[in-house]
């Protein structure tokens, strides 16, 4: 019973009762990737589409909570997605 209650604790329940395991994101890999590509936060926003400012991108580099803010993420750093997921 004990690795059901570890599992309780990861997963989640949307409005609709569906249940989904909760994602963190590896923001060191972030910055990491960042500097080795001489990157801001502004003119990392500038490679999202539609373009953001920083104060949004750090948000989501730091509360990205789906699969498709990763992907972004991940698309806009030219990485693979499963990279950013711890």
């Amino acid at each position: 019973m004990k690795t059901a209650a570890k599992c309780r604790n990861i997963l989640t329940t949307d409005s609709g009762g569906d249940k989904s395991i909760a994602m963190k994101i590896n923001t060191k890999k972030i910055q990491r990737e960042m500097k080795r590509l001489g990157l801001t936060l502004e003119t990392l926003g500038d490679r999202f589409k539609p373009p953001l400012d920083r104060r949004a991108v750090w948000y989501i580099v730091h509360r990205a909570s789906s699969l498709a803010r990763i992907e972004a993420i991940a698309k806009a750093l030219e990485l693979d997605p499963k990279d950013l997921i711890i």
